[in-house]
């Protein structure tokens, strides 16, 4: 549909930078776990994050992004906006890394999470119009 909101990509800084998340984490193998900074989270063995293999989780993909000209506040605007998905996902409030680590978390799953977050901004894009 011409307006359902799929194909529609507005000139929208946290949606570029959404995009480009879901494209750092394009297959299985460009996904990991892994701990980000002051987050205690625990990863699983064979998952962790390996710089020189280009694997992300949601947080560390914004964070890769910070070399492409973005603007800060927009990445942290988006990074909320995966805070916000995971919420809605999980029907509690917990982390964007503790959700990405949880034991059993699939790829497929982290793949909504991504389009969830796309639907969320989206939302209040519309919303504002």
């Amino acid at each position: 549909m011409p307006f359902d909101g799929t194909e529609y990509t507005p000139d929208d800084p946290i949606i570029v930078i959404i995009d480009k998340v879901g494209r750092l984490i394009c297959t299985e193998d460009h996904w990991g776990l892994g701990t980000i900074g002051r987050f205690d989270v625990p990863v699983p063995k064979g998952r962790e994050l390996n710089r020189k293999e280009n694997r992300y989780c949601p947080v560390t993909a914004v964070s890769a992004l910070r070399h492409d000209g973005l603007d800060i506040k927009d990445m942290v605007r988006a990074l909320s906006y995966f805070s916000r998905a995971v919420a809605k996902l999980s029907n509690c409030f917990t982390s964007t890394p503790r959700y990405n680590n949880a034991p059993g978390r699939t790829f497929s799953e982290i793949k909504i999470l991504i389009a969830k977050a796309r639907e969320l901004r989206l939302a209040d894009i519309f919303e504002k119009v």
